[in-house]
């Protein structure tokens, strides 16, 4: 049959395809098969296909990691094919900041760093082949932080006589509570080793005599190791081996002097020689004793590493396990404590603008030096004194039935704008105590006598006070400041300004600030004036209790609210302050306006025991100083 008539007879049905080749053909779709055509005039059905059937599109899989450390690698690569091997083309949504990502594999990979921590959601990725796509299922990646090293130390012994048990034990600890395991590197023959605690342990033989060396000993936590310094493991008789042992400092101050010696034994008591290997070049080194010494410079700040000493009989030898000593800078000490370890030398320097430290023979030759003296009688000098105290005596001030003021004042030859006051106080028993402890301030002009006035609130320009004494009759009272200054508030609702409308202001309220009982307590407080006579700002008054601050107020805080004659903050657990704190309190910073004129100054120092009571107290007073900068508790000398 002609092409031609066949062609008409299906064309209802028929669409021709041409093909390319040496032979011209048509492809048809009819009656549900497809038709070949060939130039020859022969056809035949190939390929039947279902009418209205679609293409299939690609597929992908893969399972990809869902976390990853910091500093390790990632990597994950899905698995693609399509039906008609067309070519595929890979995307993702959501790709992490620290990965990349290949359109031609589908690759997503990277090295997350330590500032990638966290979860990495909605990741997607896709393929296409051009008309269809697939895609992976959502997936996260969490970046979690690098797991620290486990730690691992110890000295292992460097010799053993052969007959004689050997063993040694690392300490090892892991920080994340990970289980640890223990490896080594070149064990002695002779020897066994735990993997589960790291004992080396065994017993040479006459025939194992020589040297173990490069031994490694190393913890893991199944991610990351850490090792001991390498060690060796001298095998010797025991007549002829000497032993060398001790623990070298690793830490060296510049100007401070370092020294290390060694212990050196020779069973045969033969003379032993020492020697050192990469010594610093600020040191000296003695081959007779071992001993490593010297006092690095600035130059010399830095590591000096691989160090190692050792001991020879002149036949047999030992060593320490290599260690390295790290030069600091020397920091500058921050108060005149540590200036002056013991406070020896204290009073020389020019910021001190008082030392009391009651060393003289009698209390005569003590009050002598102050300007008004009360009760000479109710002192004496005793010798219960501080810790780290350089002198031998301390001022014990008894008060109380007939001769309730026991004190001594004196001013100062100029007056200050801030002050430190550091001392030390005993309180003995429960009291009782009024007014038992340091009163400071200034009057205007200055006096050679104190005089509080109690009762009256002063102006502004003529004086004001501040004290630190107990608060209660008891023992391990409460103890805080008691104030008159020119914003100081009455106990009264509402005063008159008459005389006992107002008494000394308190600030403090803590049960954790007490004095102690029958212990020594190193108190040091500062004042700073305001420097604006018309407002309170840049005024500062704080406290410290052995060396600890216990509070600090200035113009920012702390705030607070008034109950009477009482400035509560708002972390004060006294019952005057919980008991009348209102629901809602007015918060404000306490006004301390100490002066409405510069000419009122820091310029007088009151040490007291006043007690009205019937039965006397005792107190004592050491190691007072008055300074223009933070002073410190005694350093031991």
């Amino acid at each position: 049959m002609e092409i031609s008539t066949i062609t008409r007879e299906i064309s209802h049905k028929c669409r021709r395809y041409p093909r390319s080749g040496a032979m011209r053909n048509w492809n048809c779709l009819a009656g549900g098969a497809i038709f070949a055509f060939l130039a020859n005039g022969c056809g035949q059905a190939v390929s039947p296909v279902t009418a209205g059937a679609t293409v299939q599109p690609p597929s992908i899989s893969g399972t990809p990691a869902t976390s990853v450390t910091a500093g390790a690698a990632y990597g994950f690569t899905p698995t693609a094919q399509d039906p008609a091997s067309r070519a595929l083309t890979f995307s993702i949504a959501a790709k992490p900041s620290w990965a990349t990502f290949s359109t031609a594999t589908g690759q997503l990979s990277g090295t997350p760093a330590a500032t990638n921590v966290g979860t990495y959601s909605g990741i997607v990725i896709t393929v296409t082949d051009g008309s269809a796509s697939a895609s992976l299922a959502a997936f996260s990646i969490v970046v979690a932080a690098a797991n620290p090293p486990p730690n691992i130390s110890g000295t292992p012994n460097t010799s053993v006589s052969p007959g004689t048990a050997y063993t040694f034990t690392p300490a090892a600890s892991d920080s994340d509570g990970g289980k640890l395991t223990f490896a080594i590197q070149n064990k002695p023959v002779w020897a066994t080793f735990s993997t589960a605690n790291g004992t080396l342990s065994g017993t040479p033989a006459v025939a194992n005599i020589g040297t173990f060396a490069n031994i490694v000993i190393s913890v893991s936590d199944g991610n990351v190791s850490a090792s001991l310094p390498a060690f060796s493991i001298v095998v010797a008789a025991a007549s002829s081996m000497p032993t060398i042992s001790g623990t070298p400092s690793t830490s060296a101050t510049v100007g401070v002097l370092y020294s290390f010696t060694p212990t050196g034994q020779d069973p045969n008591g033969d003379k032993l020689t020492f020697s050192v290997q990469n010594q610093p070049s600020w040191t000296q080194f003695s081959t007779s004793t071992g001993t490593l010494s010297g006092t690095p410079a600035a130059a010399n700040i830095g590591t000096f590493g691989n160090i190692v000493v050792a001991v020879s009989d002149g036949t047999n030898s030992a060593s320490l396990p290599s260690f390295a000593i790290a030069v600091a800078a020397a920091s500058a000490p921050e108060t005149l404590s540590q200036k002056y370890p013991g406070d020896i030398g204290i009073d020389t320097d020019p910021s001190v603008v008082l030392h009391e430290n009651f060393e003289e023979a009698s209390v005569a030759a003590v009050t002598a030096r102050y300007s008004d003296v009360s009760n000479p009688g109710g002192m004496s000098l005793v010798t219960d004194r501080p810790a780290n105290s350089s002198g031998q005596h301390a001022l014990q001030l008894v008060a109380g039935g007939s001769t309730p003021a026991t004190h001594l004042y004196t001013s100062f030859p100029q007056g200050y704008d801030e002050l430190y006051y550091r001392y030390y106080v005993k309180y003995v028993g429960a009291g009782p105590w009024h007014h038992s402890g340091l009163w400071v301030g200034g009057y205007n002009p200055a006096l050679t006598y104190p005089d509080p006035q109690a009762g009256l609130k002063p102006n502004g320009n003529d004086r004001f006070s501040v004290s630190l004494e107990p608060f209660a009759n008891t023992a391990n009272a409460p103890m805080d400041f008691y104030g008159y200054w020119m914003q100081m508030h009455s106990w009264k609702a509402a005063p008159t300004g008459a005389p006992g409308d107002y008494y000394g202001n308190s600030m403090i309220h803590s049960a954790e600030f007490v004095n102690d009982s029958d212990s020594w307590m190193c108190l040091e407080f500062h004042m700073k004036l305001n420097p604006d006579p018309t407002t309170g700002a840049g005024a500062i008054l704080e406290v410290w209790k052995n060396d600890s601050l216990v509070k600090h107020f200035d113009d920012t805080g702390p705030l607070g609210f008034w109950y009477a004659d009482n400035f509560c903050t708002t972390d004060a657990d006294l019952a005057v302050c919980t008991a009348n704190k209102p629901i809602n309190p007015t918060l404000v910073v306490m006004n301390q306006q100490w002066r409405s004129t510069t000419a009122l100054q820091l310029n007088n120092f009151w040490a007291e025991n006043y007690n009205t009571a019937s039965t006397n107290s005792t107190m004592m007073f050491d190691d007072m100083v008055v300074a223009t900068e933070r002073i410190g508790c005694i350093v031991k000398n």
